[in-house]
């Protein structure tokens, strides 16, 4: 809190040019005026009085709070001290509000414009804004899950003028920019993003994948830890992708392709598919750690807790239901079906 409070009175500073040093001055000469006006016309009458009290009485008195713990008594004090401090007191408790408002106000349109900086840590990125719909629905899946449920998300987009209501209300932040510019992937902290998701900027033009192309080979040769998810239009283009060192590439045509040809053979996959790969209801498709020195003794602890084993993920490839005796190697997943995500 004391971080953000500091950083946003060096914005306030930095926007409000010569006004805030000019108020500034103009404040602590009404405080001083006050403060030992108070003492020399009210000391006689109250000699217990400390400047401390005085001091604490200009404050109130400026602020228009006006406790009545303390009061002038005199002639003097009333209409020479306390007078000019009602009035100019107002008069700049006016005139400040007004800048911070404005600057408040200013703040909150650079923010919705993507033009203020993000300062998140272990968030999410999706870089790109084909549509609301499909930034929607990435975002929903994002917030069912109980290991992404509670980052932040931010938006890369060079074309969106302004963060839609929608994804406002969400919590989503948004950088405009060209997102294969460093400069615009630091405003939105991707060095200390933990994933990024980069969709296909206009679904189905295959000329698209030349743009996820060049975000993919930004990100990785600058945050080679960032986990960076790629969608391909064009199946040709899925070895460029992960050439260029992105770790995961989901070719939506292809998927479409093969989803058609087994849904025609066997029906009901379709619906299989839709519910392992939702978090939003029913059982969830999930990568964890391998609990055990070989792939049954793994099989056995997930059944324990509740989850259907289907194989591993190993150096990028899937192996689905490998022999039992298939001993675990270093860096291994298992890969299961669960209500929810397995703890082990």
């Amino acid at each position: 809190m004391i971080r953000f409070l500091i950083s946003l009175l060096v914005r306030f500073r930095r926007t409000s040019g010569e006004a805030l040093p000019r108020v500034t001055l103009l404040s602590l000469t009404l405080m001083f005026y006050a403060t030992s006006g108070f003492m020399y016309f009210e000391l006689e009458g109250a000699p217990d009085l400390q400047w401390t009290d005085a001091f604490w009485w200009a404050i109130v008195t400026m602020t228009t709070v006006g406790y009545g713990d303390l009061f002038p008594k005199t002639f003097g004090g009333r209409y020479l001290v306390a007078v000019p401090t009602m009035l100019f007191g107002i008069s700049i408790l006016g005139y400040l509000l007004s800048m911070v408002a404005a600057f408040l106000i200013e703040e909150r349109n650079r923010e919705l414009k993507g033009m203020a900086d993000v300062k998140l840590d272990g968030h999410l990125l999706i870089i790109h804004f084909p549509n609301l719909q499909r930034v929607l629905e990435v975002e929903e899946q994002f917030r069912h899950d109980d290991k992404t449920r509670g980052k932040g998300l931010v938006l890369i987009d060079p074309d969106l003028e302004e963060l839609p209501p929608e994804l406002v209300e969400r919590g989503v932040r948004f950088v405009r920019g060209n997102p294969v510019l460093e400069e615009t992937l630091r405003m939105a902290s991707a060095q200390s993003a933990s994933q990024a998701i980069i969709l296909a900027k206009v679904p189905h033009d295959r000329s698209t994948d030349n743009t996820s192309l060049a975000v993919t080979l930004t990100l990785e040769h600058i945050w080679p830890d960032l986990h960076t998810v790629a969608e391909c239009v064009d199946p040709a283009n899925i070895q460029l992708l992960e050439r260029c060192g992105c770790d995961s590439v989901v070719c939506m045509d292809e998927l479409a392709s093969q989803l058609l040809v087994q849904e025609a053979l066997d029906p009901g996959v379709k619906a299989l598919v839709h519910e392992i790969t939702s978090n939003t209801y029913g059982q969830e498709f999930y990568t964890v750690p391998t609990p055990g020195a070989t792939w049954n003794e793994c099989q056995h602890k997930l059944v324990e807790i509740g989850a259907l084993p289907l194989g591993l993920r190993r150096d990028g490839k899937v192996m689905i239901n490998p022999p039992g005796s298939e001993a675990i190697r270093p860096g291994d997943m298992a890969l299961c079906i669960a209500p929810e995500r397995p703890v082990l």
